[in-house]
């Protein structure tokens, strides 16, 4: 593989960016970790989104080339599974879905010559467009400016509609 060019710029400092790229000889991966949308942090030196990527970086490093797009989704979901029980959290996590991490990612498998999307991402591959929004997106964002247009402030407009963004 050639990487052409790649950049990151956070939204404030590199130390607290929530993307990553990660290029192994078999992987290339743009990863976009969410962020929380509550002040629970899993570890307090940094933001959750921060983290959730760091995990995602972390496991695409250690995948074989063979691995397949369901093999991913199954193993990272189980690798920060994992990071809930090491840390005694497991229980809150499944009480509590707003808390937990989440990120969506755009791997390249050059051994399968795949493209894998998983979350909300956009990209261009040989200048055509893809995308994976989450179904119920634009209908959450249109409940939230109505409300806003209401007279409701965005803060409390997005706290109003934050249990459907966790479906």
């Amino acid at each position: 593989m050639h990487i052409e060019e790649s950049f990151i710029c956070g939204k404030h400092t590199a130390a607290d960016c929530e993307d990553g790229i990660v290029c192994t000889p078999n992987f290339v991966a743009v990863i976009d970790g969410s962020t929380s949308k509550t002040p629970f942090r899993l570890d307090p030196t940094m933001k959750n989104g921060r983290f959730a990527m760091l995990l995602i970086r972390n496991y695409i490093r250690q995948m074989t080339a063979e691995a397949t797009l369901e093999e991913f989704c199954q193993g990272i979901t189980s690798h920060i599974a994992e990071e809930y029980a090491e840390r005694g959290i497991s229980e809150r996590m499944a009480a509590h879905p707003e808390e937990r991490l989440t990120a969506s990612a755009i791997v390249y498998s050059e051994h399968r010559k795949e493209v894998w999307m998983v979350g909300d991402c956009q990209a261009i591959v040989d200048g055509v467009f893809y995308e994976n929004p989450k179904p119920y997106e634009q209908e959450t964002a249109m409940q939230r400016a109505d409300m806003i247009k209401g007279g409701m402030l965005p803060a409390d407009a997005r706290h109003a509609i934050e249990p459907q963004s966790h479906r």
